[in-house]
């Protein structure tokens, strides 16, 4: 599927931010420090996860992201965005990382493949939702509220029940 034309400007600003952060500021007496910290906060991430919370999920791993700018890392960021609903978002960060100057290893950019034709499914049926309900404007909620009513209208969607994603 074809990435979707978008007048959201900001979102690619944002998923630039997103790929290129600010170096941490955390001093660490030596790489090692640093490495273990990365590490800790990855696994703490990585639990966060599989409990579900992927809120303190995310925010672990985009803590530890600048540390070390590994890209397994921003891909665990990815993924939770997408949990979250950031659909656009995650594609547009996808987009970057295979579109850049870096050559990613075989294994992380099939990863990154994969999150973007899922992000890609995701917008593709959130428009395909919006052009096909009138009070579509409805839809746009505080972004607290955006991952669930994402995941609802998604699991309606691939029911077929269009008419139940409204509700």
């Amino acid at each position: 599927m074809a990435p979707r034309a978008t007048s959201l400007a900001w979102v690619e600003d944002l998923a630039e931010e997103v790929i290129s952060p600010r170096p941490c500021a955390q001093q660490f007496p030596d790489l090692e420090t640093r490495v273990a910290e990365h590490d800790r906060l990855v696994e703490a991430g990585s639990a966060a996860n599989a409990a579900a919370d992927w809120d303190g999920a995310l925010t672990l791993f985009d803590q530890a992201y600048p540390m070390l700018f590994k890209t397994s890392t921003l891909l665990s960021a990815l993924s939770m965005r997408l949990q979250r609903g950031e659909a656009a978002l995650t594609a547009a960060c996808c987009r970057l990382l295979l579109g850049g100057e870096g050559v990613l290893p075989p294994e992380e950019r099939a990863v990154t493949e994969a999150s973007l034709a899922q992000a890609e499914e995701m917008v593709a049926r959130v428009f395909a939702i919006l052009e096909a309900e009138p009070n579509a404007a409805d839809l746009l909620v505080p972004l607290d509220r955006h991952a669930a009513l994402c995941s609802r209208a998604l699991g309606a969607s691939e029911d077929g029940r269009h008419g139940d994603a409204f509700q």
